[in-house]
């Protein structure tokens, strides 16, 4: 190969690879593309998971109104079963309109076992709407995530939808062991 300017330095060199660097490059190469297998190959799929639970302690820690409309703290605790199984603590503040329409948001701490991920407590974030008018108790739909948290022992990470019905609670997750 006849040697070349470097546009940049002016320098001249040889253009192209000898055999022996195409070689190492190839070797390079084919052990990037290797490395890279096994975490794709290792990736676990998302599980699916479903359960109940039940409301066993509601506790009202702040009311107030205005214009009509009443915000509420509130604190409960629970057991669920299925996927999930175990215990849950929950703080959410809501928002009651005259309609009975309800719009909650707050965090979760569950302890128990999450499938054959193993045994810890996770935190969640949790949001929700639904009404109050049922004479059963509020009907509400939520969604959950898994917050990543330094105080979380389980390794997982997942998402769901939850429904309570006064104090019937039932589940649907998609979650990861990591």
């Amino acid at each position: 190969m006849s040697p070349h300017p470097n546009r940049r330095t002016g320098a001249t060199h040889a253009r192209g690879h000898t055999s022996t660097r195409r070689a190492l490059l190839r070797v390079i190469g084919g052990t990037a593309l290797l490395g890279s297998v096994p975490a794709v190959a290792s990736a676990q799929q998302p599980q699916m998971g479903t359960g109940t639970g039940q409301i066993t302690n509601l506790e009202i820690t702040n009311t107030r109104y205005a214009d009509g409309v009443r915000h509420e703290d509130r604190h409960l605790e629970g057991t669920i079963s299925g996927t999930l199984d175990g215990t849950f603590e929950e703080d959410v503040s809501g928002t009651v309109f005259p309609s009975g329409r309800v719009v909650l948001h707050g965090t979760m701490t569950f302890t128990g076992q999450v499938a054959d991920c193993g045994t810890g407590t996770l935190h969640l974030k949790v949001s929700g709407q639904g009404t109050v008018t049922d004479p059963a108790g509020p009907i509400v739909d939520s969604t959950v995530r898994v917050v990543d948290q330094a105080a979380n022992t389980l390794n997982v990470t997942g998402q769901g939808t939850v429904r309570q019905e006064g104090p019937n609670l039932s589940y649907d997750v998609q979650y990861r062991c990591r």
